[in-house]
């Protein structure tokens, strides 16, 4: 009997799923802790690194109509913020903590946009202790490296919304109920439960992090009798503040079933309308990936062509990359990490590949196909993919994955077969590409690419090409045939998982009414699990020749495009506007300002100095805060004296103060056919007036950088003898 457990004891040991996640300390070793550990370092370099570029110009560009919003609702005292947030669809968490900073400082654009920033920054290592759960140290590091150059979430975390903290709190759910799933101590299931009462605090979109997780209870290799009992208990307890919040105080979902215009997202359906279900998830991926949406075909013109070449060209590129990383390719080809020993497996990879594939796919799948089909009618069923998902080839899916099955047996007989398949993958994209080059020539790099890429998705490539693949796939799964099989039953058995989750989905979709929701930033839950994935499918490239270049090309393109959101034009320059107005109204200058910029809208590259945007801008450059009645509902007359630009007005200002020496215009043009004209000056009297001065602003959309228009602001001066002589 004591031989017996002394083996077990043993055997438990080396038992990749319950060996301890370090090796016990040897004699004459340092203690864990002292060790010291690269991984570690590296690390913190690149948290340090992800923080100086949330930190550096937190101030740019000018606050947007959402951020404006934020500040309406914590200007005024904690009773006014509750009785906003009771008519309108958010948590306390996010409100509560500005209405906080605002009781100590001025809520100017650095502290509208510290606790983002903040979260951002902590961001990167959040990712990487989830992703620690799930794969090893080496992909960890380098989800938290795109983490930190994400320029999806650098825009996010210079925008004063609940989203980047939201996101944190998201990551951290998740990743600690994964610990405790792993280690189930105490610490690990306290973390779980503060981690998601912050997060359903924050935004009641967190209820998606908590429906995925009973898959991964369920599906845990480490689940023992008494987790279940235990996450009932956290799941009470994290749930209890939003169902009481929404249940007894807020009473948005009231408002919203009386009448869908009071939800305040109706144009979201407006914003998607034109876009096919195909289109709409290849926008979300584009943002995603490189914080650009793909645009709509109607929307094209008013882009610079060369931001449609590099956004879609950069969006294609990741596209093939990950294609070629999700391939079946030898381990001594792909991104390996070294083979581990026993006592070490359980520190390099925590869970089996399967789990992580259920677990992934379902944070991926299942949120997006829910947001799909309450935001479409009629959705399409999952007993409808196999068919639909193989019309567009022309060709049934059984007759395919026949040829798929047919061309794997052959390839595990005859093996010089493979090579032969591989030459005519790389054959016939080649004579793709020749094709194009005969017809359009290298002049225009990009046409020739896009051309190439539409020759390669061309239906019968893809028809020819989809057995070939699938035949290569089953032969790289594995050096023997029942291994093969054995990774083959795995993965069918995720799919099945997952289409059986989804079906559940759709069938309790039936009874909503649709209302479409679908923005990346409200599926933004799903934005970790994306991380990984991108991380997980760099380091499964083909040599190291690929797998470096695509990792610069990935994190190059968004920092470059996170770059622009800070440094290139894209809002209006409010502040500016709100600074000019305020020298105009002091009386020791001889200046007056007078605005003729009208735009309206809360939406990115809109609004006016008689939105929220332009108001709070008011507000700082006076000092002076407005109840949030008076801020949310307009009035900006009311209490700051702006002058429109109107010929009669000026004339009456210049004679009635004859001491004006200096004039500050502010209007704009079209983006397309601006005009440049100057019909002020002319009317300015008495002669001498000049243009000192003339900047021109483009206003953009950053979420797909479509031009909206330019601001123009323009400086008239009188000559120095003439104003002496009015002076005097």
């Amino acid at each position: 009997m004591n031989a017996l457990s002394t083996d077990v004891r043993a055997n438990l040991r080396h038992d990749p799923l319950t060996a301890p996640a370090h090796p016990a300390v040897g004699a004459g070793r340092l203690p864990t802790w002292l060790s010291f550990r690269p991984h570690v370092l590296a690390l913190l370099l690149i948290t340090l690194f992800g923080g100086v570029l949330r930190f550096a110009w937190i101030d740019r560009p000018p606050l947007w109509g959402d951020e404006a919003l934020t500040y309406s609702r914590v200007a005024g005292s904690y009773r006014d913020m509750l009785r906003v947030l009771k008519s309108d669809g958010f948590g306390p968490l996010h409100y509560s903590g500005y209405w906080a900073l605002a009781r100590v400082f001025q809520l100017d654009p650095f502290v509208m946009r510290l606790i983002p920033s903040l979260a951002g920054a902590l961001m990167v290592p959040a990712v990487y202790f989830l992703a620690r759960q799930l794969v090893s140290v080496r992909t960890a590091l380098l989800a938290s490296l795109f983490t930190a150059c994400s320029a999806f979430m650098l825009v996010y975390s210079g925008d004063a919304k609940m989203y980047a903290h939201f996101w944190l709190f998201c990551t951290l759910c998740m990743a600690s109920f994964l610990w405790w799933m792993r280690e189930g101590t105490r610490l690990s299931f306290l973390c779980w439960v503060a981690a998601g009462c912050a997060m359903v605090g924050t935004h009641a979109p967190g209820m998606v992090i908590l429906a995925l997780q009973p898959i991964i209870l369920l599906t845990h290799p480490r689940l023992r009798w008494w987790k279940p009992p235990c996450y009932l208990v956290g799941l009470a307890i994290i749930v209890s503040g939003p169902v009481g919040y929404y249940q007894y105080f807020n009473k948005y979902q009231e408002r919203t079933e009386e009448r869908w215009s009071n939800s305040g997202i109706t144009w979201v359906a407006d914003y998607n309308r034109g876009r096919s279900g195909p289109e709409v998830v290849l926008y979300t991926a584009s943002a995603y990936l490189l914080s650009w949406e793909w645009p709509k075909d109607a929307a094209r013109p008013t882009l610079r062509p060369w931001v449609f070449q590099l956004g879609s060209g950069a969006t294609a590129a990741m596209f093939v990359l990950f294609a070629l990383g999700a391939m079946a390719w030898p381990a001594r080809l792909r991104g390996a990490d070294p083979p581990a020993s026993n006592s070490q497996m359980h520190e390099s990879f925590p869970v089996p590949w399967f789990h992580r594939s259920l677990w992934l796919g379902a944070w991926l799948i299942v949120p997006t196909y829910a947001f799909y089909c309450v935001s479409v009618h009629q959705p399409t069923s999952p007993l409808e993919w196999w068919d639909s998902g193989f019309a567009w080839v022309g060709a049934s899916g059984w007759v395919l994955l026949g040829e798929g099955v047919a061309l794997a047996a052959l390839c595990s007989f005859i093996r010089p077969l493979r090579g032969v398949l591989i030459l005519a993958l790389v054959g016939s994209a080649g004579f793709a590409l020749k094709l194009v080059v005969l017809k359009s020539g290298f002049g225009d790099v990009y046409n020739t690419l896009a051309g190439w890429g539409g020759g390669l998705l061309d239906d019968n490539i893809v028809r020819a090409a989809l057995p070939v693949v699938a035949a290569l796939a089953w032969v790289w799964s594995g050096d023997r045939t029942s291994r093969r099989a054995w990774t083959f039953l795995q993965l069918v058995c995720v799919v099945a998982l997952l289409w059986v989750i989804c079906y559940g989905v759709f069938a309790i979709s039936l009874s909503t009414d649709a209302k479409d929701v679908r923005m990346p930033r409200y599926l933004g839950v799903i934005w970790p699990a994306v991380a990984i994935t991108v991380a997980c499918l760099l380091r499964r490239l083909p040599t190291v020749g690929l797998r470096w270049p695509a990792v610069v090309l990935v994190l190059g393109a968004n920092l470059f495009n996170g770059a622009m959101r800070v440094w290139a034009n894209n809002e209006a320059p409010f502040d500016r506007m709100a600074v000019d107005v305020r020298e105009s109204e002091s009386a020791r200058t001889f200046t007056r300002t007078y605005i003729h910029y009208g735009v309206g809208g809360a939406g990115p590259g809109q609004g006016d100095l008689f939105t929220h945007q332009g108001r709070y801008y008011l507000c700082v450059a006076f000092l002076r805060d407005l109840a949030p009645d008076d801020f949310r509902n307009g009035g900006t007359e009311k209490f700051f004296n702006i002058r429109r630009l109107k010929d009669d007005a000026i004339k009456r200002d210049l004679n009635d103060s004859p001491k004006i020496d200096r004039v500050i215009t502010w209007d704009r043009l079209d983006a397309k056919n601006p005009d440049h004209r100057d019909r002020l000056l002319p009317r300015l009297r008495p002669d001498g007036w000049t243009i000192s001065d003339e900047e021109l602003f483009v206003v953009r959309d950053h979420w797909d950088w479509r031009e909206n228009g330019i601001a123009r602001r323009r400086v008239y001066e009188l000559s120095t003898s003439i104003t002496s002589q009015t002076r005097e």
